[in-house]
């Protein structure tokens, strides 16, 4: 997945994103998953995958937090 530009953040976190669910969520990549969650009123977010590990996000963005699973 292409990286986000500054414009294409600052619609997501505005709500006016055409297609969010293109940009949120898991998403392979060249290094591993990326995740994308975005929780405007959230301290802390969390990965957590079936097997119960958690993988911690960080906050990139007002509200839009992003990780990298291996």
């Amino acid at each position: 997945m292409a990286r986000l530009t500054r414009a294409e953040i600052d619609r997501l976190v505005g709500g006016d994103h055409h297609d969010p669910h293109s940009v949120l969520g898991a998403h392979p990549g060249r290094d591993g998953v990326t995740v994308r969650a975005l929780r405007p009123l959230a301290e802390r977010v969390e990965a957590v995958l079936p097997n119960g590990d958690r993988h911690p996000l960080r906050h990139f963005h007002e509200g839009l937090f992003v990780g990298t699973l291996p």
